[in-house]
């Protein structure tokens, strides 16, 4: 189980992606219509956002970061997926910006089985006309 104050880091963090010329800022528990027109465009009915940078909320070198993310993008590329680059930012600069990807078309079970592989005690999870949802991976 996290530690209350690490899930109330998870909370608080603002969650880039970046669209081409446009920008979107994600916070947990609230709504993105903008969102919800990319998840339309592309046909999609949901989407995740997930990091392999920092398994466990354990701090690795930048190279090893960049290891981790080649690999993911390996495995989203193998398996078709569509994805934007983005990155996650603590609101009080007290963790190092972590890269990630916003994966159209994952659905929960998958959003949940790539976090696992890639150690991460999180994902946020999105489907049309929800709030971004936190979700917790459950490594006992």
């Amino acid at each position: 189980m996290l530690e209350p104050s690490l899930l109330e880091a998870y909370r608080h963090t603002d969650y880039f992606i970046n669209l081409g010329a446009e920008q979107l800022c994600l916070r947990v528990d609230e709504p993105y219509p903008a969102l919800d027109s990319l998840l339309r465009t592309y046909r999609c009915n949901s989407a995740a956002l997930i990091t392999a940078d920092n398994p466990c909320s354990q701090l690795l070198t930048d190279e090893q970061n960049q290891q981790r993310r080649q690999q993911l993008d390996t495995e989203l590329q193998q398996r078709q997926f569509i994805s934007f680059q983005g990155f996650n930012r603590a609101p009080h600069g007290d963790w190092p910006d972590e890269q990630t990807r916003l994966v159209l078309g994952i659905d929960y079970v998958n959003a949940e089985t790539l976090a696992r592989q890639f150690e991460q005690n999180g994902f946020l999870f999105f489907e049309p006309q929800k709030a971004v949802q936190l979700c917790l991976v459950d490594f006992s």
